[in-house]
């Protein structure tokens, strides 16, 4: 699992299953959470195509879920991509950044996409979690 992703005090999870599929990592909780990672950065149409499919395994497309969205390391985002919907089966969308870039795609793409969803941008996962599970 380490070589997948780095656990460490910060994220207070139990991992029930896992796949990767091309630059996106996916991990599903025993306690329903689904935490996504996108590993490039440049956000591309390519990357939403893997979550999709990620997500497909993981819990399939017509289950409910409280999702982390990870972009740290994420730099640009693909203007296409950008208009993508989140899924609606999200009941809540925690997106984790690292860099003001990062808050700023993460503003942009909550502005573009209007979800139906809570969400929320953070800069750490703590917070994220926790809010996620509230």
């Amino acid at each position: 699992m380490s070589s997948l992703w780095s656990f460490n005090d910060d994220w207070s999870v139990e991992v029930k299953t896992h796949t990767t599929d091309d630059r996106v990592d996916g991990v599903l909780c025993t306690d329903g959470l689904l935490l996504i990672r996108f590993n490039g950065e440049v956000l591309s149409s390519r990357d939403v195509e893997a979550n999709v499919r990620v997500r497909r395994v993981l819990v399939g497309d017509e289950t409910d879920v409280y999702c982390l969205i990870d972009i740290r390391g994420t730099r640009a985002i693909e203007s296409e991509t950008r208009r993508q919907p989140i899924n609606p089966r999200n009941k809540k969308v925690a997106v984790v950044y690292d860099s003001p870039v990062g808050r700023m795609i993460a503003l942009a793409f909550q502005a573009q996409t209007q979800p139906e969803c809570e969400f929320e941008v953070f800069t750490g996962l703590p917070g994220a979690l926790e809010w996620l599970r509230t």
